[in-house]
């Protein structure tokens, strides 16, 4: 699973919640045809068992609210097995925004 509420973010030098940092951002799996499509995936529940589909969905980040630089996200996620579960982050590297710096 994926935990939203818990994605961290450098966006301003150190790492906080992103929900503090930038309130407006948005998240969701899609289908990596589709990244538009926010209502095929559950976030908090995607089930991943069969690892040969991960190359099907893709992860959106997604800020239409001003001008950007270069920054990361952590994404906390937890997999569980039949013997326990499995958590730490996934930190993916966000591009700045183009064609709009000052």
């Amino acid at each position: 699973s994926i935990n939203v509420d818990g994605i961290l973010t450098n966006q301003n030098g150190s790492w906080a919640l992103i929900k503090k940092v930038n309130p407006a951002a948005k998240f969701w799996i899609a289908p990596a045809d589709d990244h538009t499509d926010q209502t095929v995936y559950d976030i908090s529940n995607l089930d991943i068992s069969d690892v040969r589909t991960l190359s099907d969905i893709v992860f959106v980040y997604f800020n239409n609210v001003g001008v950007v630089e270069n920054f990361s996200i952590r994404v906390p996620i937890s997999i569980g097995y039949t013997w326990g579960v499995v958590s730490d982050y996934v930190e993916m590297s966000v591009q700045g925004t183009k064609y709009q710096k000052p």
